[in-house]
């Protein structure tokens, strides 16, 4: 289906997680920009003024409301989207939330947002279901992560033993503590967020625990496909070598 130039909402988002997510809710009636690379640290980003620009000229600004840089914005709206989004149940609100804020800015694409909507949607439950089958190699298992990465690993089932901040945060004291840690609790993996740095490898250069890094924000995948990628990770972390016995579809 082709659309004028005209019909396109321009939606400018903080991060590549909402932007995936506008992105399978608006299609092809959307413009998305996102403002902080995948890779990066959206908590600490310095804004060009291109992309001041950008925002205050978008048709819809979402943000997850944690950034510390919204503060020094001068908009009129910005849409806020709020949880951890690596967890199914709390993408599934933000589909509704932005499905109805699309419709909102774009009245004439309500049936075809409610038709990408269900679609997504669909996806996602197909991802929980290969979750659920897959909890119980994780259930009780003892890790130390990233504080970043706490509520995505409680909801797969581990036991957050300890979480760390960022290495240039991580001081002599605290370190020594999470070694002692590590080895008095028989913790299995240390967890590092790829967007705060990888305190994991001095953990597992002190104590050999094994250690992975996750990504809390899509680089260059979708959203279903970023959160198996995690998740397989994991499992290789725990049983390498298991991700060859691991099915899991492309994009369901």
């Amino acid at each position: 289906m082709l659309f004028s130039l005209l019909s396109i909402l321009k939606v400018v988002t903080t991060t590549t997680m909402l932007g995936t997510l506008v992105q399978e809710v608006g299609g092809e009636r959307v413009e998305v920009q996102v403002i902080v690379p995948g890779g990066m640290c959206p908590g600490h980003f310095d804004l060009k003024p291109g992309e001041v620009r950008a925002i205050e000229e978008a048709g819809l600004f979402l943000a997850h409301g944690w950034e510390r840089w919204l503060e020094d914005l001068n908009v009129p709206e910005i849409c806020t989207i709020k949880g951890n989004l690596m967890i199914p149940e709390n993408m599934r609100n933000a589909v509704e939330k932005v499905s109805l804020l699309l419709e909102k800015k774009d009245p004439e694409g309500k049936d075809f947002y409610q038709r990408r909507k269900r679609e997504f949607l669909r996806k996602i439950e197909k991802l929980e279901i290969w979750i659920d089958s897959l909890r119980s190699v994780f259930m009780g298992k003892k890790v130390v992560c990233s504080v970043y990465q706490k509520e995505f690993l409680s909801y797969l089932g581990f036991e957050v033993v300890a979480t760390y901040g960022r290495p240039e945060d991580t001081g002599a004291g605290r370190l020594k503590e999470l070694v002692d840690m590590i080895k008095k609790k028989k913790v299995e993996l240390a967890v590092d967020n790829l967007q705060s740095g990888k305190l994991g490898e001095i953990l597992e250069r002190e104590t050999g625990v094994k250690t992975c890094v996750l990504t809390n924000f899509p680089v260059n995948k979708g959203y279903c496909e970023t959160v198996r990628e995690n998740i397989k990770k994991l499992l290789n972390a725990l049983t390498p070598g298991s991700n060859r016995k691991i099915s899991g579809k492309k994009g369901s």
